[in-house]
């Protein structure tokens, strides 16, 4: 779920709701990835989450 203040504060910065969603959820799945040591599985992985986004 995605935290309704950082949401709110996001949409006060002049991002739309869809736009700070992608950037919260984006940066939830950060540290996932950079634990992944290989650069080219650790790329792909953020490039799926990047599609995937998109997609909203």
């Amino acid at each position: 779920k995605i935290d309704e203040n950082r949401l709110f504060y996001l949409m006060t910065r002049g991002l739309s709701e869809l736009e700070a969603k992608k950037l919260i959820i984006k940066a939830q799945f950060r540290p996932v990835t950079d634990q992944i040591p290989d650069e080219k599985l650790r790329n792909a992985v953020a490039e799926y989450v990047e599609k995937r986004l998109n997609r909203l």
